[in-house]
């Protein structure tokens, strides 16, 4: 079992499931952003990223990809929220040079907004800087809109493997494996039970609304 190169790899489990031991033993030399940055948290913006590159130009990228500007360079950590914590924790990973990047729960304490513009910073680095990117989370929701390849994690071992189809479409696997399945495709399923009109596999809720007006 390898991790895709130059894809998105995401790795799902219920809490507990053992997904951050898993990747570490399958991804060397990768970096992982986690929340250990708050015990930075007497720092600067400036002075953590400067423990990855002293390159001002990429620190000032690294900002800008998950929406900080240069003017946030010079504030304390303490000043962040949360989710501006674990935004700055991918800006930390994306100052190394690496061709792999683990993100452990980046979504954990965004909004809709943020998440949706941290999918678009992992389809940038994919598409454009032809990184592979790694993902733990066990928030289906999210992952479902962008994860090319997922790994289902129970036990400590990977279990099961496949696209976003594959794996959220089997409703025996995720049962069995508590993995919950995205409220869209629950939603195409019911659909199905009621109406006896298959809607078609979507991650995009605005694609699903024109299925439903064209054939509900």
């Amino acid at each position: 079992m390898e991790i895709k190169k130059g894809k998105i790899n995401v790795f799902i489990g219920a809490t507990g499931s053992g997904k951050k031991e898993v990747v570490s033993s399958l991804v060397k030399n990768a970096e992982m952003n986690d929340l250990f940055i708050e015990s930075f948290k007497d720092r600067s913006i400036e002075e953590v990223l400067s423990l990855q590159t002293k390159s001002q130009k990429k620190q000032k990228e690294a900002l800008q990809m998950i929406g900080f500007s240069e003017d946030d360079l010079k504030r304390s950590l303490k000043t962040l929220s949360l989710g501006e914590l674990e935004r700055l924790s991918v800006a930390y990973t994306l100052c190394s040079k690496r061709d792999t990047y683990i993100f452990c729960h980046p979504s954990v304490g965004l909004d809709a907004k943020n998440k949706k513009s941290l999918i678009k910073l992992f389809r940038l680095l994919k598409t454009r800087y032809k990184k592979t990117i790694v993902v733990i989370s066990h928030d289906s929701n999210w992952v479902h809109q962008f994860a090319d390849f997922l790994f289902v994690v129970y036990n400590n071992n990977v279990v099961s493997t496949g696209t976003t189809y594959d794996i959220f479409c089997d409703k025996e696997l995720c049962k069995k494996y508590d993995i919950k399945r995205p409220d869209i495709i629950e939603f195409e399923d019911f659909v199905f039970e009621k109406k006896k009109k298959r809607l078609g596999y979507r991650n995009d809720i605005k694609d699903l609304i024109k299925d439903i007006y064209r054939n509900i």
